[in-house]
């Protein structure tokens, strides 16, 4: 596979410098825009609030010594509508250091003392930097797989074939930006192939559009890799059918400065694949029916991926609830394996656990990820996230049984839940066992504002709400099921301490599952 290796665009992140003393700002300035870094200055706080609402800054250098307002007023100020600026706080006073515990409620990410010099600085604005090109990778990753759920309903409806690549062109337009384009699919059902272009290829024929002045060396290259190729702004996805070459997507001037990038357009090629067959299956006469189970059996694959994808997007949003659906689906799959159900049963109860929280894309960060006590408007804005998820999941007919887990994971047994206020066996079995598991993940799970419980504690927790939060003989038989397998807790406490992420979760987790 051949591509260009991806580049960090310093000359795209813009760093503040915030300092009373001249001299500081001149010595600093001129080191950080040899490093290729956006500089702006600042004398005082207030500047420095003013110039953040009025500028994109990703990375501030704050002296935490300063007449009028103080670093800490500074930072206290940007906290309340700003969570994600990656902040460095600096100071000459080597005896003066800012207490660490106010470095922790403030989301101060560094400390640097002046008197270190220029390399260890330097060093410190890398890795802010870094931090935030993560950042931007996550944000368009969410904005990314939200626009790849919106978009499945519509491509999967039953349209002409030219209609069809029109609409998956544009839904990738809305992924990555370029300027023209075409896709080309070959010899479908025996009546040659058929193309469709945007930009400079729009109208032409495939004819036309092979003969006309493309990088023919880079389509001859992802044909034979079967991979995407990414090179001098021109980028080629090969499509797919059981990993034999039906098409290709050509992109001209389509700039992708993340690899991750690529995994999103990956997703949706894929799930343009299954339209593109589904299609050209019900063009075909009942003789087609062994294949189009195959297809659907390929599209129920590629949702999963879909619903890992997207559950990592949402943990993406909070460092503290990072791997939080895939402990959830866990926790739950206890409780169903418990109750003795079927294989199908437990597979639907695992991608309800998945997908409980999707509505919280729709939450604003600064709602989201705020520290402290919700404001009642606030809160409100919270106990949307179940209505949400079940009305981004209604338009995929494939996820219709597990919307009603999703909907009512928050309700409570004694009915004082929401979003209806059900109550007992009203409420779904798989959102009665989801708010079980949801609530042990999030006690024994590490906040901003709190330290997790052990297990041992939030299954007394669990016994305490029984009859009133949960269902009481589920919430009994989880606990028995731990307090019957003091092995099993050990086991699951180790596995969760090792576990940092979503993919190494993934890796580990069937050995578990089957316990």
């Amino acid at each position: 596979m051949a591509r260009k290796k991806f580049q960090l665009p310093r000359e795209d992140y813009t760093v503040l410098i915030v300092d009373d003393q001249i001299e500081v700002l001149e010595s600093v300035t001129p080191l950080l825009k040899r490093e290729g870094y956006r500089v702006i200055c600042n004398q005082s706080g207030t500047e420095a609030l003013d110039t953040i609402k009025k500028e994109q800054v990703d990375l501030m250098l704050l002296d935490y010594f300063m007449p009028g307002m103080t670093g800490e007023e500074v930072v206290r100020e940007i906290r309340k509508f700003d969570r994600e600026m990656f902040i460095l706080l600096q100071t000459g006073y080597a005896g003066d250091k800012p207490p660490l515990e106010m470095l922790k409620i403030l989301d101060i990410q560094g400390y640097h003392d002046k008197t270190e010099g220029p390399d260890k600085l330097l060093l410190w604005v890398a890795a802010g930097i870094r931090s935030c090109a993560q950042m931007r990778v996550n944000k368009h990753m969410r904005e990314g797989l939200a626009c790849i759920l919106n978009s499945v309903p519509h491509i999967f409806r039953v349209q002409a074939f030219k209609e069809l690549l029109k609409d998956i062109l544009d839904h990738i337009k809305g992924l990555t930006e370029f300027e023209s384009g075409f896709l080309i699919l070959e010899e479908l059902n025996g009546s040659g192939a058929i193309g469709c272009g945007i930009g400079r290829f729009e109208g032409l024929s495939h004819e036309q559009i092979l003969q006309d002045s493309i990088k023919h060396e880079i389509i001859k290259q992802a044909r034979e890799n079967s991979d995407i190729v990414h090179y001098d702004n021109t980028l080629v996805l090969p499509i797919l059918e059981e990993d034999h070459g039906i098409g290709i997507i050509y992109l001209e001037n389509c700039v992708l400065d993340k690899e991750e990038y690529l995994d999103l357009l990956k997703i949706y090629v894929n799930q343009s694949v299954e339209a593109i067959i589904n299609i050209q299956l019900h063009e075909e006469v009942v003789s087609a029916n062994e294949k189009l189970q195959n297809s659907y059996s390929q599209l129920q694959r590629t949702y999963y991926e879909l619903i890992e994808a997207l559950t990592k997007a949402v943990d993406a949003k909070d460092a503290y609830t990072a791997g939080h659906s895939t402990r959830v689906s866990l926790y739950a799959r206890v409780i169903g394996k418990s109750l003795g159900m079927s294989r199908n049963d437990l597979v639907k109860l695992k991608v309800v656990a998945l997908f409980h929280d999707i509505g919280k894309i729709g939450i604003p960060d600064g709602v989201l990820l705020k520290e402290g006590r919700l404001t009642e408007e606030e809160f409100a804005v919270i106990k949307t996230h179940p209505v949400t998820g079940s009305r981004i999941l209604a338009p995929v007919s494939l996820l219709s049984d597990i919307i009603p887990g999703v909907k009512h994971h928050h309700e409570k047994y004694d009915g004082r839940g929401y979003p209806d206020g059900l109550a007992g066996e009203d409420i779904p079995l798989a959102a009665r066992i989801l708010a079980i598991a949801d609530s042990f993940d999030a006690m024994t799970s590490d906040r901003s504002y709190r330290r997790k419980m052990s297990f041992e504690d939030a299954l007394v927790e669990i016994g305490r709400y029984a009859g009133t939060q949960f269902d009481p003989e589920l919430a009994e038989c989880f606990i028995n099921k731990f307090r019957d397998n003091n092995k099993y807790l050990r086991r699951l406490a180790s596995f969760w301490d090792c576990i940092h992420d979503f993919d190494q979760a993934k890796q580990f987790r069937s050995s578990y599952e089957s316990v």
